[in-house]
């Protein structure tokens, strides 16, 4: 293998252990829902998530952080289901709040 391969490698395999699959995933059955759907559930608590919105070529993940931000949120409350309210953008941050609930 050449220097370059080498670094290569490296690389992918210093990426490949970013990454969260669903087996590893331990937030993977908190379900994101409508609150038409939580009317019959048990409120568990509030919900606030927030992370810094990245320029270039990630830009586009802040709002999917803030998501997975609060249903790790809502894991920790015990929750089962999370209704979140739309991310907000302020300067270089991306928010959210939302509820947890536990649904039978």
């Amino acid at each position: 293998m050449n220097k370059t391969t080498l670094i290569l490698a490296a690389i992918a395999l210093g990426l490949t252990g970013c990454v969260n699959t669903p087996e590893t995933d331990p937030y993977r059955h908190i379900q994101v829902v409508d609150s038409d759907a939580v009317t019959s559930c048990k409120l568990v608590g509030n919900l606030s998530a927030s992370s810094m919105a990245p320029y270039g070529l990630f830009s586009g993940t802040a709002h999917e952080t803030v998501v997975e931000l609060g249903r790790k949120e809502g894991f920790k409350l015990g929750a089962t289901h999370v209704v979140l309210n739309a991310p907000t953008t302020t300067g270089d941050t991306v928010s959210l709040t939302g509820k947890a609930y536990v649904c039978p």
